[in-house]
């Protein structure tokens, strides 16, 4: 059964994807703290983009993967930016919110933004602890 979420679930959100306030060359590992210290130990992770799909069962997996995907997108041999093209915009009910936004890649070399991808996520939250994530995007 789950409790609700001791804070708002819609400032939880907010916290958990503060790192997305900015663009991912100007981020590092530790921007994603927030978002770590608040994932349940048997947090439930699911994912769906053009470039795959999958999910995790657990904090350890999703950390991984998110500090492995970090390391990916932020390496020195990736010269593109990623920026949001469109804010955040929350839509909580209950211990549930989806969040909506756009994001694009930036070319290092002329600055010109790429064609803007829509993301949503869906977080459900007890004790102020995310208990259930899922992202889809394009």
């Amino acid at each position: 059964m789950v409790k609700s979420a001791k804070a708002g679930s819609l400032e939880l959100a907010k916290r958990a994807l503060a790192h997305l306030d900015t663009n991912l060359k100007s981020r590092t590992i530790n921007d994603y703290s927030n978002f770590f210290g608040m994932l349940a130990d048997d947090v439930v992770f699911e994912y769906a983009s053009p470039d795959g799909a999958g999910a995790m069962r657990t904090k350890k997996e999703l950390v991984d993967y998110v500090t492995n995907l970090f390391g990916t997108l932020s390496g020195p041999e990736t010269s593109d930016d990623v920026r949001l093209s469109r804010p955040l915009e929350f839509f909580p009910n209950g211990n549930r919110v989806v969040v909506l936004w756009a994001e694009c890649a930036v070319d290092a070399r002329s600055g010109e933004p790429g064609p803007s991808k829509e993301a949503v996520a869906i977080f459900d939250f007890d004790d102020d602890e995310v208990v259930r994530l899922r992202k889809f995007s394009q």
